[in-house]
Order: structure tokens, then sequence, then C-alpha cells
């Protein structure tokens, strides 16, 4: 399927990428994640319709065989399905239809979800569509990080009056919690390796070429991405999160075995794979040693570390409880909070400091599975496995289609 004008589809999905974690509301209760689902879903509704028209007066329509011949739309679209029927089955079906008020993470959401993300592997094709993207997120995650430092200096112009002692003192930006917004710097250090990536390619090119003033201006685009590295990075440190640092290192690792895939050796230079498997672990124990030095608290077994794990343990109980009860097709979505309190230790809301039962497992594969059941999960599991197997094969070059840029 292809659009005479890619470019304004492009540029539309880069700024809702951007701009959706910017917004919030400063003086009401529901500051975060109200507003930003709200603008999302507003702003789909109006680039898909913008879109529909587009192809419908141009007559331009996807192809149903090669549609269906894509493993990615192929599992998304099951994953999409046991969502749909355990909406259907749901305890509570208008509450996993439209999500909860402060959250709105009902299938509708997911609906709206799937219609951007299929806009944008739509129009992503093209390299330099990729790259406004990449710079889009990469422009917001460092706009997010610099208010992240400044409230860690008690610098806030928006959020002056919000006491940082409840969330012991961890920055949270404009995303609203620390393991969010650490979640959504990781997102921005991977477009930000995307767009060091490409910088490197233009580099290379230059030097075959012994173009100086393009190889001057690569090492400059260089000096600039190493410095949005270094905002963000301290950015996700104050944060305080441990799973951002492990998914960091993850990263970290995952990047440079794509990079040992893409490289052949030659006998006219070096090999400089054995230097790329050594250089994620010098920088990964860096990381974790320095972490634990900052931040010892977050790391000992004992005090409010030990307080955590202890929730997270009471909540990954009864998100196996709530499993066990109805295990194939689940509670239905957004019902957690609900489902909870039947299954949480009766001394849990001293652990937690909560009155009622938690709204999240604060894990992704069990609240799928409470929500829509074995079967969602399996769905779930199978998609993302899809998604893994699509970038290596693109990243080794198996992949030669016109799609693989999409994936």
């Amino acid at each position: 399927m292809e659009l005479f004008n890619s470019k304004k589809y492009a540029v539309a999905v880069s700024l809702i990428a951007a701009l959706v974690p910017l917004v919030f509301l400063s003086k009401m209760d529901v500051a975060f994640e109200l507003p930003k689902v709200t603008f999302f879903r507003v702003a789909v509704d109006i680039l898909a319709l913008i879109f529909l028209m587009e192809c419908f007066s141009k007559k331009i329509f996807p192809e149903p065989n090669k549609l269906w011949r894509d493993p990615i739309a192929i599992s998304f679209s099951a994953f999409f399905l046991s969502q749909i029927v355990a909406t259907f089955f749901s305890i509570a079906p208008f509450l996993s239809i439209f999500g909860s008020y402060q959250k709105l993470q009902g299938l509708l959401t997911l609906l709206h979800y799937a219609a951007f993300f299929y806009i944008a592997g739509v129009v992503m094709r093209e390299k330099l569509n990729r790259h406004y993207a990449l710079g889009a997120i990469t422009i917001s995650a460092t706009a997010v990080s610099i208010l992240a430092i400044l409230q860690r200096f008690g610098i806030d112009p928006f959020f002056g009056g919000w006491d940082s002692a409840f969330f012991l003192n961890r920055v949270f930006a404009t995303l609203g919690h620390p393991n969010i917004l650490a979640g959504f710097l990781i997102l921005g250090i991977g477009a930000l390796a995307g767009l060091a990536g490409q910088v490197g390619e233009s580099h290379n090119r230059s030097t075959d070429e012994s173009n100086h003033p393009q190889r001057a201006t690569g090492v400059l685009r260089y000096c600039g991405l190493s410095l949005i590295l270094a905002i963000q990075l301290m950015a996700l440190f104050l944060t305080q999160s441990r799973a951002a640092i492990v998914a960091l290192v993850a990263m970290i690792f995952f990047y440079c075995f794509l990079r040992v895939g893409r490289m052949r050796p030659s006998l006219y230079q070096p090999d400089s794979r054995p230097a790329l498997v050594l250089i994620p672990i010098v920088i990964s124990a860096a990381l974790i040693i320095t972490y634990g030095l900052v931040f010892p608290h977050r790391v000992a077994p004992a005090g409010e570390s030990l307080r955590s794990i202890e929730s997270r343990v009471d909540i990954w109980q009864a998100a196996v409880s709530a499993i066990a009860e109805r295990p194939l097709l689940g509670h239905g979505l957004e019902t957690f909070q609900i489902v909870s309190p039947g299954f949480l230790a009766a001394g849990f809301s001293e652990v937690e400091l909560l009155n009622d039962g938690a709204d999240r497992a604060h894990n992704e594969f069990l609240d799928i599975a409470v929500a829509s059941g074995l079967i969602g999960l399996t769905a779930y599991v199978i998609f993302l496995t899809v998604l893994f197997v699509t970038a290596l094969r693109t990243n080794s070059g198996n992949d030669n289609n016109n799609d693989g840029a999409t994936h």
C-alpha cells in the first residue's frame, strides 16, 4: 500500500508520539494519564479519519493477500481478537470497553493504539520518515529529562506544589510516576541509538568520499547526541527505577548483538566483533555498580527496598490466584483493581499504604493474563516473539522486501 505523500502522515505520527508524554494538567487530581490518553485518542481519531478519506478518494486499499501473509499482522490480529473475547466475557464489560476514569486503558484505547501503529507502519517505510519519528521521540524525551533534573534540584515550574516525598524523592516529570518516566526514557534512549546509527552511516559515507565538511558535521552531531544521552541517562538514574536499569542493560546487550550480527569479517580489517562483545559487559557493570553506590537504599534488602519487594510479591501472588479463578478468558480488561482485593493478603494495605487493591500487577504478563486469560497471554507472547524474530531477520538482511523497513 503506497500513499503519494507519506511525509505528512509521518510528521503527524511523529508529532503525536512526541506530544503525548508532554500533555498534563497540573491542577487536577488526574493530572497525567487521563489527559494523555484523551489527547492521544482525539489526535488518532483525526489522523485516522484523514487517512481513510484519502484512501477512499484515491482508491488506495491494502492488499488482503499481502496483509494476511504478514506474520506481524496475523499475530497482532490474534492478540486483538483475544482482547475482544475477554471484553465480551468480562466481569465488568463497560469498564473493559472504556477503561477506568483515571486511565482509560480499555478496549477502545487499544483500538486507537492499533490504528496509530498501523498508520505508522504504512508511512514509516521510508528512511526519512523514520528519521522524523526518531527525532521527535528524542526531543520529547530530552525535554522530559530536563524537567526531571530540575525537579531533583527543587526547580519545578509545573508541579512545585506536589509532595515529592510521596515518591521518596524520585523524579516523575510530566509522566506522573518515576517508573513510567523511566520506561519512556528507555524508549527515548532507544530512539537516540537509532539516530546515532543513521549519523554513523552518513559519517562512514563521508569518510569514504573524503568529504571533510560532512565529516566535521558528523563529529558535531555525535557530540550533540552524546550530550543528549548524558541528560537522558541522568534523568533515568534520578527515577531510581531498578527495572529501568535492568532494561537498559538488556538494551545495550541487544544493540551490540545486532551490531555483531551485521558485521562481516574482512581480510583487510581487524575483526572488531570480540570488542563488541566485551563493551556491553563493561558498560553494564559500570551502570549497575554506579546505581548501587548512588542509591544503596534501592538495592539493600531492608527498609523501603524490602517493603517494595514484599508488596510486589503480594500483588503477584494475588494475580496468580486471580488467573487460577478464570484461567482461559480472564476477568476482562481494566478489572485488576476490582478483582485484586479479593486475593490480596490482609495486611497489604499497611505495606503498600493503600486503602484498596492494586490497580496493576506490576508485571505486564500477569496483567494480560488476569485481563484476558492464558489465551490472551499466549497471543501476546506470540506477537512479541514475531516482532523479535522479524527484527533479527531485518537486521541480518534476510528480509529484503519493502516491508522490512516497516517492521
